[in-house]
């Protein structure tokens, strides 16, 4: 989605609507009664749902994110699971704050918390 200007065409930030958020489910297959019933793709076979942040957030009207993560204080479910009070996480920061550190040198990869996989040149 483009706008066109005199200097062409700039693209335009995405709605919240528009926006496609994952949060990682429950990893544990055992108990299928506690998942959330919208499970709607997996992560490195990792369960994840789709959220919207909540409208009442202060981020609802930002439309483009520099980072590619986000983390969320509550995650309420009504009629869809809402993200509330969420901030911008960079890969820096879940580096530091992110949880249990693997590092696979042989390759180039480090994954945060078994969740998170980033690329790192040796």
């Amino acid at each position: 989605k483009f706008a066109e200007t005199s200097e062409g065409a700039v693209e335009k930030d995405g709605k919240a609507k528009e926006l496609k958020f994952y949060a990682r489910g429950n990893d544990d297959d055992s108990d299928t009664s506690t998942q959330p019933k919208n499970i709607v793709k997996f992560y490195h076979g990792i369960p994840e749902e789709r959220c919207f942040v909540h409208p009442g957030s202060a981020n609802f009207s930002v439309g483009h994110y520099s980072c590619p993560w986000l983390v969320y204080y509550q995650l309420v479910r009504t009629s869809k699971p809402f993200m509330r009070d969420l901030t911008e996480c960079s890969n820096y920061d879940l580096l530091l704050f992110g949880g249990n550190i693997e590092v696979l040198a042989a390759d180039g990869l480090i994954i945060v918390d078994g969740y998170v996989r980033m690329n790192a040149n040796a």
